[in-house]
């Protein structure tokens, strides 16, 4: 580690946070709350809060999948958006932004602003197993001849996600280049320079997931030349569906997320078996005739939104935009559509492209058929590296990465993935024999993957470790809920006050949910953490198992029915605080 030799802190904290995301803010509100005097740090490696939220991150074209009422923390509305920068309740991520800032700024515990415990541009390079404790090797990402601090700390969440390490893919030729190339992350911070009159004029993006679809689109509402590419082996384009909601509900998110939908999502997280519904839906041929049905009109609905065999893109190859998969499996994945002229844009203006990169040269790319995509610039909206380690974790100079179950690249993940072979073999037999329709999948590309899938409890605890928690691993549509729901699970389970099951439940939990998640999302599963269309029924199983209630509607209909907003976890923490304090007593 460069800066001269690591200096000791006197404090040792009881709990350290790395990562000022979403998950990192929420994971630190919900200690205060419980523990307002607690010594708590939050380390950031960037400048900013918010992970992808934060203002170096958000441009013009980036908007909320989530809307308003749905994409805030429950202790805090966000408000401000103007009627005209909202269609059907989604809105420019630049208000995330700023309501993030004014959020760790509002919220103060034990005198001290959440904002204040918050170290910027501070990289947790090593975690260290200290006794019962940990001690955190700290980098200054700004400043190489600041020296690097060593941090103890009783507690650990790890809330650095799964957006933070870009996955920039290696070309052939690579080097040979002469044109600028950037991933996505940095788009934001290049965007005025990229769209000046002395920018460049050929943009290639490459990329098939929302993020492409924005960065595209923004591209060519700024007057470039824009060539969209889509790798022919890889999971294929993302569906787009309407941002409209059919009656009583303002958009399509609110109508998602009900719990009327969660009994069609074929989800791990619902227990079928406790309604009518749910027994008709997946106990009978009729009803899961049923669910399919739903899903291909979802689907038809979709397409006939984008068209894809429309004229006027026909000459720029818009219809190699059609997705591979229905909407159900999720292989692809899906945005929300928020702009009306968006299909418009991209059909008219944007070379779409759905083949392999042969390779590099110096003014663009070479694609597997031949073609010759010449680009000034390549941005490549390609995603982020998912498998740890992303910071060190070890115990006397050895990798705790594999014991504490994070996803983990060759070669431990043959070893990891060895232990766990025959117990995901048998949950896999058991998930197809509860979810019929899981056993007719359709096509899809599944290559070559050499990463152990990931094997956290619930996806937040590790099964032989309860000084440390992991929050922002499993990847959903509506990261807001999750996150203040896998906050509290975390804070309770690291308080010792979470009642868990034995060592073996939790290993065959485990096994379990990557048997389904395999066989529900295909190869965007085979990690074990992807729950796309789940968000609901898996903060309901995370709150049934802290024995909490308040999130629910005492009405039956209204709870059937009604979207699950931010507000109804208002009150959640001071009913587990309460709750905990009886079960004290009692003790």
């Amino acid at each position: 580690m460069s800066g001269g030799p690591p200096t000791r802190d006197a404090c040792i904290f009881d709990l350290a946070i790395i990562g000022a995301g979403i998950y990192g803010i929420q994971a630190a509100r919900t200690y205060l709350e419980l523990h307002p005097y607690d010594k708590v740090i939050v380390f950031e490696g960037s400048g900013d809060v918010g992970g992808v939220w934060s203002s170096e991150r958000v441009y013009d074209a980036f908007w909320t999948q989530t809307p308003l009422g749905i994409l805030e923390f429950s202790d805090m509305p966000l408000e401000g958006v103007p009627d005209h920068d909202t269609y059907h309740g989604f809105f420019p991520a630049k208000y995330v932004a700023e309501y993030l800032k004014s959020y760790v700024e509002s919220r103060i515990y034990g005198g001290q602003t959440l904002a204040s415990r918050i170290r910027s541009h501070s990289q947790v390079e090593v975690l260290s197993k200290v006794d019962e404790g940990w001690t955190l090797h700290v980098k200054n990402s700004t400043d190489s001849a600041v020296a690097d601090t060593e941090l103890g700390a009783r507690k650990v969440i790890d809330a650095t996600g799964l957006t933070s390490t870009p996955n920039v893919p290696s070309i052939p030729g690579q080097d040979n280049y002469q044109g600028q190339f950037l991933h996505h992350k940095g788009f934001a911070l290049h965007q005025a320079s990229l769209f000046s009159a002395t920018g460049p004029q050929r943009i290639a993006v490459i990329g098939g997931a929302k993020s492409a679809a924005d960065v595209a689109y923004a591209c060519a509402k700024a007057g470039k030349d824009v060539t969209w590419i889509i790798r022919r082996s890889g999971a294929g384009p993302a569906a787009f569906v309407s941002a409209k909601g059919s009656w009583p509900y303002n958009n399509s998110n609110e109508s998602f997320y009900t719990r009327l939908t969660s009994h069609f999502l074929v989800s791990w997280f619902f227990d079928e078996s406790k309604t009518r519904l749910g027994r008709f839906l997946y106990g009978t041929g009729l009803g899961r005739a049923f669910i399919g049905w739903v899903w291909k009109a979802i689907s038809r609905k979709a397409s006939g939104l984008a068209n894809y065999d429309r004229e006027d893109g026909r000459k720029n190859g818009f219809h190699n935009l059609r997705p591979d998969t229905e909407i159900f499996w999720q292989n692809d994945s899906t945005g929300v559509c928020q702009r009306d002229d968006f299909f418009d844009t991209i059909a008219r203006k944007v070379k779409v492209y759905r083949e392999d990169i042969k390779e590099m040269n110096a003014h663009g790319l070479e694609l597997a058929d031949g073609t010759i995509a010449s680009a000034d610039c390549v941005i490549f909206a390609t995603g982020w590296k998912t498998s740890h380690p992303r910071i060190k974790v070890q115990e006397d100079g050895q990798n705790l990465t594999l014991s504490l179950g994070l996803s983990v690249s060759e070669p431990q993940a043959s070893e990891a993935s060895n232990n766990w072979e025959e117990l995901i073999s048998s949950a896999s037999k058991q998930i197809l024999a509860r979810f019929p329709v899981l056993q007719h999948r359709p096509r899809y590309h599944d290559g070559p993957d050499n990463k152990a899938p990931l094997r956290l409890y619930k996806g937040v605890l590790p099964i032989n470790d309860r000084s440390i928690a992991f929050v922002g691993q499993m990847l959903s549509g509506n990261n807001f809920r999750i996150a203040e729901v896998q906050a509290l699970y975390a804070v309770a389970a690291l308080d010792g006050v979470l009642l868990l099951p034995s060592k073996e439940h939790m290993r065959t939990t485990v096994a379990e949910t990557i048997a389904w998640n395999r066989a529900r999302y295909l190869s965007k599963g085979r990690h074990g953490n992807w729950l796309y269309w789940d968000m609901v029924p898996y903060t309901d199983d995370l709150l049934q198992e802290l024995g909490l209630h308040s999130h629910r509607h005492t009405s039956y209909w209204k709870d059937l029915l009604m979207p699950c907003f931010a507000r109804d976890l208002v009150g959640l923490i001071e009913e587990h605080r309460a709750k905990t304090l009886r079960a004290r007593k009692f003790q």
